[in-house]
C-alpha cells in the first residue's frame, strides 16, 4: 500500500482574525470617521470583501468601506465581518454638538493660579 503526503498549500492563506483600530468612539451629531480593518494575515489569499453593519441607523451610518457619520443622539455597536466569518466591534457613543474650542485656560495649582508667567 502507497500512502501520499502532500504538503500544506503555502499558497492558502485564510483570514484568521480582523480588527478595528477603534473599539470606542465618543462623537457628535454630523461628525464622520473612517474606521480602519485590518486582516490577519496581511498577505491573506482569502475573499478580503468585509461586511459593515451599524445596530442602530438613526445613531450612526457607516458606509460599505468603514466611514461612519453621526446622525443621531444615543447609541449604537458597528460591526465588521469577514467573508469567513470573523467579527469585530466598535461602540460609538454620539452626544450634543461640541461646545467649541478652548481659547485659553488656566492651571490651578491648590486652588490657586498665578496671572503671571512665572515659574
Amino acid at each position: 500500500q502507497t500512502v501520499e503526503y502532500t504538503e500544506p498549500s503555502e499558497d492558502n492563506r485564510d483570514i484568521q482574525r480582523v480588527d478595528l483600530n477603534k473599539s470606542i468612539l465618543c462623537m457628535s451629531v454630523g461628525d464622520s470617521y473612517q474606521l480602519q480593518a485590518t486582516l490577519t494575515p496581511s498577505n491573506t489569499t482569502s475573499d478580503r470583501t468585509l461586511k459593515w453593519e451599524s445596530s442602530d441607523t438613526n445613531v450612526v451610518e457607516i458606509s460599505s468601506s468603514g466611514e461612519i457619520t453621526a446622525v443621531g443622539l444615543g447609541e449604537a455597536t458597528l460591526t465588521v465581518k469577514t467573508s469567513n466569518g470573523f467579527k469585530d466591534t466598535c461602540f460609538v457613543r454620539v452626544m450634543e454638538t461640541n461646545v467649541g474650542t478652548v481659547t485659553s485656560a488656566k492651571l490651578m495649582i491648590d486652588g490657586c493660579y498665578r496671572s503671571d508667567n512665572t515659574d
